[in-house]
């Protein structure tokens, strides 16, 4: 019995040496693309605050930057302007997601009201769709970049070839 116990503990401690690697190994992939927008394009990346991740300056067009790692079987839903709504899960296309919650760790980047700042969301590392609330009973979809809001939403694997788009 107590053996059984031991080997549990073990396997815990596995999954979670893992889980903090791969966490780690996410950080570095996101930090190294972004260092490569900035070092190809010559930007500068400027310190971040505690809202946003990551804070650019182009050309004197600063860009503040926000990470959410979501499931690649997603859709991400704007409700409105600080209600962001995660749907993932499922086997099948076209199939209703089983799984479903706010963002709320969202809110205070998108609470930011700074001027002349470009307020990025990057959903790391892709989504299946975006799509906006237009009223009470039309949705819209979201296109890589376009304008919701007060800021750009963009998947992580489409930044590198869009960036300077956005801008």
């Amino acid at each position: 019995m107590k053996e059984t116990f031991i080997f549990a503990g073990i396997i815990v401690l596995i999954v979670i040496i893992l889980l903090i690697i791969r966490k780690i190994l996410i950080g570095k992939e996101i930090k190294e693309k972004i260092e490569k927008i900035c070092f190809d394009n010559k930007y500068t990346l400027l310190e971040s605050d505690k809202v946003s991740d990551f804070c650019i300056d182009a050309n004197g067009k600063k860009v503040k930057i926000c990470v959410v790692s979501i499931p690649k079987n997603s859709s991400v839903t704007i409700n409105s302007r600080l209600t962001w709504c995660l749907r993932w899960g499922g086997k099948r296309v076209g199939r209703s997601y089983p799984n479903q919650r706010y963002m709320n760790e969202l809110v205070p980047f998108l609470k930011l009201d700074e001027k002349e700042v470009l307020k990025l969301i990057v959903l790391y590392k892709s989504t299946e769709k975006v799509q906006k609330y237009l009223n009470e009973s039309e949705i819209d979809v979201v296109n890589s970049g376009e304008l919701v809001y007060d800021y750009k939403v963009v998947c992580f694997n489409e930044l590198e070839e869009i960036f300077n788009d956005l801008l």
